[in-house]
C-alpha cells in the first residue's frame, strides 16, 4: 500500500480509503480501525499505515507527504499503481526513441539492399533487408 501519501477527500472517498487503509492492515493513529470523521477534507497516511486528518488547507499544503488523488487511491485499492504505471511507461517511451535514433542512423550509413520478397499489403514498397527503409516498388 501507498504510504507518505495525503489527499483532498469527499466524505464518500474517504469512507473507501479508511476501508481500504482498515483491509491493508492500517489504522487511525489512535490504534482505531471503525470508519470515521467522514466530514474532514484532508488524509494523510503516514509510512507506519497510520491514518489522520484536518479540516485546514494550510495544514494540508504544509505537510510533506506526497498528494495523491484519492480516486487514484480507491482505483487501484491503495497502490497507486497508476503512477508506477506512468513511470513504466515513461521508460518505455525513451527506450523506443532511443532505438528509432540507432535505427536512422543505422540507415544514413546503410548500403541499402532491396531484394527482400517482403513487401507491404498493398505491394507499393519493399523493405531493404539491411535496415528495413521502405523503396516504393515504382522507384
Amino acid at each position: 500500500m501507498e504510504t507518505g501519501i495525503k489527499m483532498r477527500v469527499s466524505p464518500e472517498e474517504s469512507k473507501s480509503i479508511q476501508e481500504i487503509v482498515f483491509a491493508n492492515g492500517g489504522q487511525w493513529a489512535g490504534r482505531d480501525k471503525e470508519v470515521q470523521d467522514l466530514s474532514r477534507p484532508f488524509l494523510f497516511l503516514n509510512d507506519q499505515c497510520n491514518l489522520t486528518y484536518s479540516y485546514d488547507e494550510e495544514t494540508f499544503k504544509d505537510k510533506w507527504f506526497k498528494e495523491v488523488p484519492a480516486a487514484l487511491f480507491i482505483e487501484t485499492d491503495g497502490t497507486c499503481g497508476a503512477q508506477q504505471l506512468y513511470v513504466e511507461i515513461s521508460d518505455l517511451k525513451k527506450r523506443i526513441f532511443e532505438k528509432l535514433e540507432k535505427l536512422e542512423k543505422l540507415r544514413e550509413i546503410c548500403d541499402h539492399v532491396f531484394e527482400s520478397e517482403e513487401q507491404d499489403p498493398d505491394n507499393r514498397y519493399k523493405a531493404c533487408i539491411k535496415c528495413g527503409q521502405l523503396q516504393d516498388v515504382e522507384s
